[in-house]
């Protein structure tokens, strides 16, 4: 079975970045011992940091003092650029090309 050919001008920055990102979800998925979300460490901070640090034997987590407050304004920034369809357009796309490459 060959391999489509595709060329990396004919994507766009946002289906550079979704395949970028679906490739590093299929390592994470078969490598990974916890996997954080950008979205859970903003919300709660704490939690996750003690999630990850969970993983570490014989280490315990103390805050010294209160953590910096994050910036809660950058989640789903995306949403101003375009359109919802816009963005499923670009990731049926993407999703189509890594089943012709992988599957």
């Amino acid at each position: 079975m060959s391999v489509p050919q595709f060329s990396i001008h004919e994507l766009n920055s946002y289906e550079k970045i979704y395949l970028l990102n679906q490739l590093s979800h299929q390592w994470a998925d078969y490598f990974a011992d916890i996997v954080i979300e950008y979205e859970s460490l903003i919300q709660d901070p704490a939690r996750e940091l003690s999630r990850i640090v969970s993983e570490i034997p014989n280490f315990e987590l103390k805050f010294s003092s209160e953590m910096p407050k994050p910036r809660k304004d950058r989640i789903n920034v995306w949403q101003e650029y375009h359109p919802d369809i816009w963005f499923q357009e670009c990731e049926a796309k993407c999703n189509s090309l890594l089943k012709k490459c992988f599957h």
